[in-house]
């Protein structure tokens, strides 16, 4: 096949002739998508990949030409999901493409050509955005009042929500500097139709935790903001998401009219985390409290249980349980477990079920983990043999030890 030489007018620099390469066909690429675990991970990025293989099957092309299949292929299978799922899977772009293509050569001009085209669509949509300038005053980091007003909405909504679980909380916990800045001012977003974060000039600030359900009048609660719309609801494959509205007062206090804050003017997540810290520790002493353990400091304090059990346990022997086999005899069962050689040691409550194969290819058994004191969060986990493989160790729990312990998702037992 002649390929058509890219000409160079003028005094220009020379410009490069893409080299083309040969690429295999559908089955011989997906099966080197296998080889490098790249599916399996979920039904939706399963389907992406095949779109991708198929339009590049037996195709000739060059560099640039396998990047704009990748963005094809997304915009085919993916366009319904959030930009972060997309993000997600942009990740093995450099991976992908080095084990799919023939041709190195061609596959680091793949991978040259997408960096150029990300940097000038960055370029272009900061110059899309606002400028600082235009949007008028902002709140300052360190505004105690507008930190207060924020807690309020919170207290606020809490006259209408029912709490299913008494995990512990601190406001240090509960903000996102990542996302949602404002300039000033504060915007509601509903989750699923409910009230769940505070767009503020922190962040995204969650004002539901797990567990704390809606029950309320929403059209009451939004009354006591004076909200007005902002943006529409979004229906996808990943949830429900807004409205978003904009919070014009709160009980009787008037605030600001909101405004966003462009993304490339995000203030630094590390100055941002720095003042809410300082705003919750002088917040709770202002009520007369003494700050709670920060999720931090609440692992931690789980973190030396977990040391402690290593130092009363037995050495690793020959009668623990190595192998997946062993295990089989312990099924609906709660053990106990160690994946540092017996430095930590923690309780799981086995599946009844059947082994089964995970999405990394390994094969075991579904547990819950147990609910530690301090952290008290929820969830599950598998042991596996390839965990087995990489130092995992069980043991039998004994009914003593077992008595009074809560597992993952086992409400029922929630004080």
């Amino acid at each position: 096949m002649t390929h058509e030489v890219p000409q160079n007018p003028g005094n220009a620099e020379p410009i490069k002739e893409p080299k083309f390469v040969q690429m295999p066909d559908h089955e011989a690429i997906m099966r080197k998508l296998q080889d490098i675990k790249a599916l399996g991970i979920s039904p939706e990025t399963n389907s992406f990949y095949g779109r991708f293989a198929k339009s590049l099957s037996e195709r000739e092309v060059v560099g640039a030409g396998l990047y704009v299949a990748w963005e094809l292929a997304q915009a085919d299978t993916m366009a319904q999901y959030p930009p972060v799922v997309r993000s997600a899977v942009n990740m093995s772009f450099d991976r992908v493409i080095d084990a799919i293509t023939p041709d190195p050569e061609v596959a680091e001009d793949a991978k040259e050509f997408r960096k150029k085209v990300l940097a000038e669509t960055a370029r272009q949509a900061k110059a899309a955005e606002p400028k600082l300038e235009t949007l008028g005053p902002e709140d300052s980091l360190d505004d105690f009042d507008r930190f207060s007003q924020a807690v309020r909405v919170r207290e606020i909504l809490r006259q209408y929500t029912e709490r299913r679980s008494q995990k512990p909380e601190s406001l240090q916990d509960d903000n996102n500097p990542y996302y949602k800045q404002t300039h000033r001012g504060f915007f509601l977003e509903d989750y699923y139709g409910t009230p769940l974060w505070l767009h503020t000039p922190w962040g995204e600030f969650r004002l539901r935790g797990a567990g704390e359900d809606f029950r309320g009048d929403k059209g009451e609660f939004r009354k006591r903001l004076d909200v007005t719309a902002h943006k529409p609801r979004v229906d996808n494959q990943m949830g429900t998401f807004g409205p978003i509205y904009a919070v014009h007062k709160i009980d009787d206090v008037e605030l600001p009219d909101p405004v966003e804050r462009p993304r490339s003017a995000f203030k630094p997540c590390e100055e941002v985390n720095e003042a809410w810290d300082t705003l919750a520790r002088q917040y709770y002493e202002s009520k007369g409290q003494t700050p709670p353990p920060t999720v931090v400091e609440r692992f931690a304090l789980d973190d030396e249980i977990l040391k402690a059990r290593g130092q009363s346990e037995l050495p690793i022997n020959e009668n623990d349980i190595k192998n997946l086999e062993q295990l089989d005899q312990f099924r609906g069962q709660v053990v106990k477990y160690t994946q540092d050689g017996g430095k930590t040691w923690r309780y799981t409550r086995l599946d009844y079920r059947d082994p089964d194969y995970f999405s990394n290819g390994s094969f075991g058994y579904r547990a819950d983990e147990e609910v530690l004191p301090n952290t008290q969060v929820h969830s599950s986990h598998a042991l596996t043999d390839e965990r087995f493989s990489n130092g995992l160790v069980v043991r039998p729990a004994t009914p003593g030890e077992i008595h009074g312990r809560k597992f993952s998702y086992d409400f029922n037992n929630e004080e």
